[in-house]
């Protein structure tokens, strides 16, 4: 793999997991730490996240660690111009 491409990723990652810290702290904001994820009629909790981790997530404040696990997983990031062609 280049070392363009793996350093696009990274970037996307890092953008990725910031984006996903914005919205869940929206999320907080409007409907509080105690509301409810659910998939309604189901009996899944966040199935990607339970699949992979095996932490259920049924409520918003309950990602906060989970954000946390994928900001520790992170490598480090890779800004343009910290790679060559």
């Amino acid at each position: 793999m280049s070392s363009i491409i793996a350093a696009l990723a990274v970037r996307g990652a890092h953008k990725t997991v910031q984006a996903a810290e914005a919205k869940l702290k929206r999320a907080i904001a409007e409907r509080g730490p105690n509301a409810a994820v659910e998939f309604p009629n189901t009996g899944y909790y966040t199935p990607v996240i339970f699949s992979i981790l095996g932490i259920p997530v049924t409520t918003l404040a309950q990602f906060e660690p989970i954000l946390q696990q994928c900001r520790d997983m992170l490598p480090a990031l890779v800004r343009e111009g910290d790679f060559t062609l």
